[in-house]
């Protein structure tokens, strides 16, 4: 019996959004948000995405999944967030308000889309996990 491993690998970004409800007026948004809406403005913060991934230990290279690989992944995934303010520049968060749990959301999606359509290995790594950090001060989890 093999054991099974947990990997967390992090990786940061820089986004502004701002909190809205698209089609909603702005008292609407004022009372679903308060302080947070900022009418025509936003704000910006500096991101940490931890993501956890489980599997079994490879016994040919000792690893559950190679961290270059891990690495493309995470990349492909923050680079379409980074320096970006993600009301306008990303469909998504059109549709859906840029609020953090929404955030960590689009990376777990985003980042099992990528793992999905990656080549077979040997062994299959799992994504268990996106803990999104807003600065310091607040963390989403996010599981599938």
């Amino acid at each position: 019996m093999r054991p099974v491993v947990r990997l967390a690998r992090t990786v940061y970004f820089s986004a502004g959004h701002r909190y809205e409800m698209a089609g909603r007026s702005a008292e609407e948004n004022r009372r679903a948000y308060g302080e947070l809406f900022r009418e025509g403005g936003g704000f910006g913060h500096n991101f940490k995405i931890e993501a956890h991934f489980e599997g079994e230990i490879d016994p040919l290279t000792g690893m559950i999944e190679n961290l270059v690989v891990i690495d493309d992944w995470l990349k492909a995934v923050t680079s379409q967030l980074d320096h970006r303010f993600l009301n306008q520049d990303l469909e998504f968060f059109r549709q859906n308000p840029a609020t953090a749990e929404n955030i960590a959301r689009f990376c777990l999606v985003e980042l099992d889309a990528r793992m999905t359509n990656a080549s077979v290995r040997l062994v299959k790594v799992r994504l268990v996990k996106v803990r999104l950090y807003e600065g310091d001060s607040t963390w989403i989890d996010v599981s599938k």
